[in-house]
């Protein structure tokens, strides 16, 4: 197929800041050298759920607007790998720069460019550009966005692809150069793939196994298999696939695609599973609940983003968290921690809402990393948090719905006085 025309356009301080908050200054740094990551947007891998998507970029426009004093230390990797650099110094004492308005005046000028652009890719999280992709809706151009745990549900629903930040940090880490300390190249390449060849033997051979492992484990179970937990059984078997970043694939879903036949199916309801349409049914992630509670989590799942999963699974995902606090660990490690303490007690939970419930909690004042806190308080600054955004976004809550919210969440009853 011929390859699909893209214009790109990056938002620098928004990826930057929410990498630098929610991971590491290393993985922001990183992802501060292009080259890094844009193989993986040219060759379209960042699709996972639109086969009519699919298919190698021809990104013929590069545009990358930021701050010039936080770009000054990055530009020239930007330059180097053909983007243009627009700087948008900071406007207000508050330091907030003019990127999003010039950025959405670019992209207005290049809806009508002689060259039919079939997609605009936004790496940004910013809700600000809801009207941009709701303007590129109704000029029939497919929109891709790059959303973290906070990306309002407006923004998302009206893109065509979304792309998770924690699908993107793994590619951010896993390029084929290295970002030094004072924000340059490390000269000595970084191919895991090969390096790991070197030692483990044939990469094909392993392929071919852990492809015969997945099939017994989908023949062998009676319903979808989570798929964080098939996931950690291949890594602890063969390691080599997490130092090589699923052989080179660039995630477990990538490979799936690249291994299993056309049976097989990866569904994105939490916590995520693998499955087999000629064995099970596809998985249903609030068919236990209640109506009324069903159509609650519906509604804040909308408006507010809140994570669709049954209270077992709040327990098991507050009840992880607390085990981790305190740790002085950053946030992708208490999440992933969290996320494999729960696989291992037997209520699988996705990886992201690990991330939503805690930046819920740190902007109810509360760092997981810095400080110990029980279960019960978890639940009960999560349903806070998830209440005062759901007034932020004006959907009014009914004594109704905060008794439902509550009963999900697992927040015991107010002693009445």
């Amino acid at each position: 197929m011929n390859r699909i025309k893209t214009a790109l356009f990056i938002d620098f301080d928004n990826v930057y800041l929410s990498l630098l908050n929610d991971y590491s200054e290393s993985v922001a740094r990183r992802f501060a050298n292009p080259s890094r990551w844009m193989p993986w947007i040219e060759s379209g891998a960042y699709v996972t759920e639109r086969d009519d998507l699919m298919g190698e970029r021809s990104i013929l426009i590069r545009r990358c607007y930021g701050s010039p004093e936080r770009m000054r230390p990055f530009r020239a990797y930007f330059v180097r790998s053909g983007f243009q650099v627009v700087d948008c110094p900071p406007l207000t004492t508050s330091g907030k720069n003019s990127a999003d308005i010039v950025m959405t005046l670019d992209i207005a000028d290049t809806i009508g460019h002689r060259t039919r652009f079939d997609e605009f890719v936004l790496l940004s999280s910013d809700a600000d550009f809801t009207p941009v992709a709701l303007r590129l809706r109704a000029h029939d151009r497919v929109t891709s966005i790059l959303a973290n745990q906070q990306t309002a549900a407006a923004f998302r629903s009206c893109c065509d692809v979304v792309i998770d930040m924690e699908d993107f940090e793994p590619v951010v880490g896993n390029g084929t150069e290295r970002v030094a300390a004072a924000g340059g190249p490390s000269p000595e390449p970084n191919d895991p793939v090969r390096a790991s060849a070197d030692v483990d033997g044939d990469l094909d051979a392993i392929r071919a196994d852990i492809k015969t492992m997945i099939d017994e484990a989908l023949v062998a179970a009676s319903e979808p298999v989570v798929i964080g937990s098939l996931a950690m059984r291949i890594q602890q078997r063969w390691p080599i696939v997490r130092e090589s970043d699923w052989l080179g694939t660039g995630g477990f879903k990538n490979f799936l695609r690249e291994v299993v036949d056309s049976n097989v199916r990866v569904s994105r309801i939490p916590p995520g599973f693998v499955y087999d349409l000629r064995r099970h049914k596809a998985p249903n992630y609030l068919g236990e609940l209640t109506e009324p509670m069903r159509d609650l989590v519906e509604r804040l799942y909308v408006v507010v983003g809140l994570p669709r999963l049954h209270p077992r699974q709040y327990q098991a995902l507050f009840g992880a968290l607390a085990a981790q606090s305190g740790q002085r660990k950053t946030l992708t490690e208490l999440t992933r921690n969290a996320r494999d303490r729960a696989i291992e007690d037997g209520t699988p939970v996705a990886r992201q809402p690990f991330g939503f419930v805690t930046r819920g909690l740190f902007l109810q004042g509360c760092a997981l990393g810095d400080v110990e806190v029980g279960a019960e308080e978890i639940a009960r600054l999560f349903a806070n948090h998830i209440q005062e955004r759901a007034r932020g976004a004006q959907l009014v809550l009914e004594d109704d719905d905060v008794r439902l919210l509550n009963e999900l969440l697992g927040v015991s009853p107010t002693p009445q006085g």
